[in-house]
């Protein structure tokens, strides 16, 4: 068996046991996917706060002034519908270039 099929059958064999403890279990693969996300998000604000209080010209941060302090719900809901649009547009070009990439093969083979 050459290194090509090898690595195919092994993908698809852990992508069916992945799949199947998925359909018997999901709340433990949402639990970790999502305390993973929340990490992620976690260390990259950590970052970016750090960059931006130790950068050169940078002042100290007072949460009591603007822009963490004034506002209301509907600035918050502007802001969410806003970053939900770019990654629904985000997530569906994404869908789209697996699309093309996975019916390529296919169509090659046909001419």
């Amino acid at each position: 068996m050459d290194t090509s099929a090898y690595a195919f059958a092994n993908g698809v064999r852990s992508t069916r046991e992945a799949l199947a403890a998925w359909n018997q279990e999901p709340w433990p693969v949402l639990r970790s996917w999502l305390l993973g996300s929340v990490a992620a998000a976690g260390v990259l604000l950590l970052g970016v706060w750090l960059v931006a209080t130790f950068s050169p010209g940078a002042r100290p941060t007072a949460l009591s002034k603007p822009p963490f302090f004034v506002g209301d719900g509907r600035n918050v809901f502007h802001i969410l519908l806003g970053n939900s649009l770019v990654l629904t547009l985000h997530a569906l070009a994404c869908v789209a270039g697996f699309v093309a990439g996975s019916s390529l093969p296919l169509q090659a083979r046909q001419h």
